[in-house]
C-alpha cells in the first residue's frame, strides 16, 4: 500500500524527509478515501489529521483488517471484466449477424437482378426470333 511505501522512503533519509511540506494521496473511490482515513494516523501517527475528520482509534494490525476488503475489491474488478468481456462477446456477435444478414441481402439482390437479366435475355431472345 502506498502509506506503508511512503513510510519506508521517508524513513531511509531524514535529510529527503525534511525536504518534503505535503504529501497527497489520491483515491477515486469513497471506499479508498475511508480505508486511507483509517490507514493515515496508523502510518503518521505524529501528525495533526483532526481537520480530515478522521477516527480518534488506531487499529494495530492494519494489514489483517483491510485483507478481506482488498480481496472484495480484487473480486469487483474481475467481475467488471467479465462483465465488460461478455458485453463484448455479446456486440461481436450482434456484429456478426448484421454482417450474415447483409450478406444475405445483397446475396437476395444479386439473385433478383440475374433473375430480371435472364428474364430480359428471354424475351429479347423472343422477340429476335418472332423478327425471323
Amino acid at each position: 500500500m502506498a502509506l506503508r511505501t511512503v513510510r519506508e522512503y521517508l524513513e531511509e533519509d531524514e535529510e529527503r524527509a525534511a525536504l518534503f511540506d505535503c504529501i497527497m494521496f489520491c483515491t477515486f473511490l469513497d471506499k479508498d478515501k475511508s480505508v486511507y482515513s483509517d490507514l493515515l494516523p496508523i502510518y503518521f501517527p505524529q501528525q495533526d489529521f483532526s481537520s480530515l475528520d478522521l477516527p480518534s482509534l488506531l487499529i494495530e494490525e492494519p494489514e489483517e483488517d483491510y485483507e478481506e476488503d482488498e480481496k472484495e475489491d480484487r473480486n469487483e474488478e474481475k467481475d467488471e471484466k467479465e462483465d465488460r468481456s461478455g458485453e463484448k462477446q455479446e456486440d461481436e456477435e450482434e456484429d456478426r449477424n448484421e454482417e450474415k444478414e447483409d450478406t444475405q441481402r445483397d446475396d437476395q439482390s444479386e439473385m433478383k437482378q440475374e433473375s430480371q437479366q435472364e428474364e430480359k435475355n428471354t424475351q429479347d431472345h423472343g422477340e429476335d426470333s418472332s423478327e425471323k
